[in-house]
């Protein structure tokens, strides 16, 4: 049986922001010291009592600090990326953590957190989950292939070479998070 962590920074009192991030590199670790696998990391922008807006940005400190556990985002966000940022992002975080990445890509489009980047607020649960295949699909094709080419629904790219790739062949895992039965046929 294999054993995995969990993390949303949640705060205590006398606790900082700040603090806390340091907080959960410091549990990385030990996790790692008492044998435990994985390390997950909750997306949490714009959410003051779990505040983690960056938790690949969180795995690179706590991988410079450990050898032998993995990271994994739970879950990144869709909505609050471009897919080819994220794609580079997590390609830096896999290349970091020397290939420990799980990147768990989840979300809904149409909620109120994506409104303060622009996103459209009024969003089908049928048009969130074609985007989000369609951000799974594009990240897969930047990792994978020389100069990116794509035509979909909602983005596009010709010849774009889209850098770097990950360390992990072809890729590092793509998963899913879903909370609903429909969502669990992508």
């Amino acid at each position: 049986m294999r054993f995995g962590l969990f993390w949303q920074t949640p705060g205590h009192e006398g606790s900082t922001v700040g603090r806390r991030h340091w907080e959960t590199v410091e549990e990385i670790v030990l996790g790692e010291e008492l044998g435990f696998e994985s390390a997950w990391l909750a997306e949490s922008v714009f959410y003051p009592a779990r505040p983690m807006s960056n938790p690949l940005m969180v795995a690179i400190a706590a991988a410079q600090r450990t050898e032998r556990i993995r990271f994994g985002t739970l879950a990144t966000q869709a909505p609050l990326h471009h897919p080819f940022h994220l794609a580079t992002q997590s390609a830096t975080c896999d290349i970091l953590t020397n290939g420990r990445l799980d990147l768990c890509i989840g979300g809904r489009w149409g909620t109120p957190t994506g409104r303060f980047l622009g996103n459209p607020t009024e969003v089908s649960s049928e048009e969130s989950r074609e985007r989000i295949a369609e951000e799974i699909e594009l990240i897969r094709i930047a990792w994978t292939e020389e100069g990116a080419n794509f035509q979909g629904k909602y983005w596009g790219a010709e010849d774009l070479p889209v850098l770097p790739k990950p360390v992990q062949t072809p890729h590092p895992p793509i998963l899913l998070a879903a909370n609903s039965d429909d969502s669990f046929a992508y």
